[in-house]
């Protein structure tokens, strides 16, 4: 795995350009490694919250 990727998990859309895919390519292919167990989606997965300051 490649260093930036250690620290930066991009979003779909930007994961698609970046291998010339389409997104639900991309989608279904990042869902085969969950169901595997390649990885772990609550080990990786990251809640945003956002605030707005008014």
């Amino acid at each position: 795995m490649c260093a930036w990727m250690v620290e930066l998990w991009p979003n779909l859309k930007w994961m698609a350009g970046l291998f010339e895919r389409v997104k639900s390519f991309v989608s279904r292919h990042l869902g085969d490694i969950y169901k595997t167990g390649e990885l772990d989606r609550e080990a990786i997965v990251v809640i945003f919250a956002s605030t707005e300051t008014v």
